[in-house]
């Protein structure tokens, strides 16, 4: 008698009646049900990874700086490039979410605190951080690409009411083929690639300068 309540023991629980005469085991259905995996997640521990997503947004937005940047402010950059103010208006935005990645992650665990625990089950913790990680990274590479498409257009807005001159200013030509991803040949000229510039901008060829009228020389009479 005890070598059979020994057996039985070590069999696991018993097998429950399925559809057509199958049988299986509830405990391993539990474990495996698809509706576990995206049940409620666990709001303590979710509020804690926005927060830390938030923390490393908001400290990389403020504090991580770019060493040429700060070798060129040291021995007096005279201007900011346009690639340095993308760059600025990224990290104000990665600021804005850092900050709200916080503010939701408090949000989560105040809520944990208020709403009791529940006997059902959570979902799966690694698919919610996960989720959130993919949320993170999605928020970031969409900062990205919203600070070069603003930087572009008010740049088009600006140079159609004030028209610069690429073809004395190559700094500048330079600059703006950079942020707009307009590369020059080795072989190009100055003025073909300010056209370039100018095409891409939406610019109107400037009108050649008229040509400057020698002033008479003035006779002394005596």
């Amino acid at each position: 008698m005890p070598a059979l309540r020994a057996a039985i023991a070590t069999r696991g629980p018993p097998l429950a009646a399925g559809p057509a005469g199958t049988y299986r085991r509830p405990m391993l259905d539990a474990q495996f049900a698809p509706q576990r995996l995206w049940g409620p997640p666990d709001w303590g521990s979710l509020g804690l990874v926005l927060c830390l997503a938030g923390g490393f947004l908001l400290a990389h937005g403020t504090l991580v700086r770019d060493p040429k940047a700060l070798v060129e402010e040291r021995f007096g950059r005279p201007r900011a490039d346009l690639r340095s103010l993308r760059t600025l208006l990224f990290h104000r935005v990665q600021t804005l979410l850092g900050f709200g990645l916080l503010l939701l992650g408090f949000g989560s665990q105040l809520y944990a605190r208020a709403v009791p625990a529940t006997e059902a089950s959570s979902g799966s913790a690694a698919l919610w951080i996960g989720g959130v990680v993919l949320g993170a990274a999605l928020l970031e590479l969409s900062a990205w690409w919203w600070s070069l498409v603003t930087v572009r257009r008010h740049l088009r807005a600006w140079f159609l009411q004030h028209p610069p001159d690429f073809d004395r200013d190559v700094a500048l030509a330079r600059e703006v083929g950079d942020l707009f991803g307009i590369d020059s040949h080795a072989d190009e000229a100055v003025q073909s690639y300010a056209e370039r510039l100018r095409r891409e901008l939406g610019l109107r060829t400037p009108a050649a300068a008229p040509a400057r009228r020698a002033l008479p020389d003035d006779d002394d009479s005596i």
